[in-house]
C-alpha cells in the first residue's frame, strides 16, 4: 500500500480473468493459491503492490462475481506443494517451461459481491 497525498493509505487492484470451476474452489476454500506466468508489479517509480486487491472476473460470466487480498507472489519450483494448495496437477506444473518459471500467489479475505458487477469491453 501506499499513501496518498493526505496521508490516506491506497491499495492498487487488478482484474483477475478465472475460470467457473476455479473460483468455486476458491470461495469453497478448496483452492487457496494461483498460479501464473508474470506477477504483478509496480510501476515506474511505484510503490510496492502488496497487498493487492484482486477483482475475480468469471469467465463466461461477464461479470466480476467477488475479490480477495493476494498478500505477495513468489517464484518456485516446489511442485507438490504448489499442487496442494493451487488445485493444479503437479505434472502440469513439472511440464513449464524453464523460461516461464511458477509464480504463485496466496490470497485472504475472498469473497462474493453481493451482486454481479457486469463488465462492459470497452474502446
Amino acid at each position: 500500500m501506499a499513501a496518498g497525498e493526505k496521508g490516506e493509505l491506497i491499495m492498487r487492484a487488478v482484474l483477475l480473468s478465472i475460470k467457473p470451476e476455479w473460483w468455486e474452489k476458491i470461495l469453497a476454500g478448496e483452492k487457496d493459491l494461483e498460479i501464473r506466468k508474470t506477477a504483478p508489479r509496480a510501476g515506474a517509480g511505484g510503490p510496492e503492490p502488496w497487498p493487492l486487491l484482486v477483482l475475480a472476473y468469471v469467465s463466461g460470466t461477464g461479470a466480476v462475481l467477488g475479490q480477495f487480498l493476494c498478500m505477495g507472489w513468489v517464484k518456485s519450483n516446489c511442485f507438490r506443494y504448489l499442487a496442494s494448495r493451487s488445485c493444479v496437477p503437479a505434472e502440469d506444473l513439472e511440464n513449464t517451461p524453464a523460461e516461464n518459471p511458477c509464480m504463485a500467489g496466496s490470497w485472504e479475505r475472498r469473497r462474493n459481491t453481493k451482486r454481479p458487477v457486469r463488465w462492459r469491453s470497452s474502446g
